[in-house]
């Protein structure tokens, strides 16, 4: 995750927007390990964007809650579709319990 920036809109509107990492990862069938990451764009508005801009740092561990939003935009007369999640909610996990967590699941 990038550190959210606030800006404000032509409206005076607050909003902050930043990436996110999502990573899966299992076993085959043979037992070969795999993992996938995907990236989402995560844009909040108003009172949440003024709320997590301060206490959001690359890297941290996030929670988010909220609906896909598509819109499309034109960039030197190329029109652009984007897709992302437009936030209801964003929480900063405790990394330091879930990787105690994950150790206890390991037997460790």
């Amino acid at each position: 995750m990038q550190k959210p920036e606030l800006r404000h809109t032509q409206s005076e509107i607050p909003v902050t927007d930043f990436s996110i990492a999502m990573s899966e990862k299992w076993r085959t069938k043979a037992g070969e390990e795999k993992s996938e990451t995907t990236w989402a764009k995560i844009v909040c508005w108003g009172r949440l964007a003024e709320s997590i801009v301060p206490i959001i740092e690359k890297g941290d561990l996030v929670y988010v809650e909220g609906k896909l939003s598509n819109r499309s935009y034109e960039k030197d007369g190329v029109t652009r579709q984007v897709t992302e999640i437009e936030a209801f909610n964003v929480l900063k996990m405790d990394s330091t319990r879930n990787s105690a967590e994950s150790n206890e699941e390991e037997g460790e």
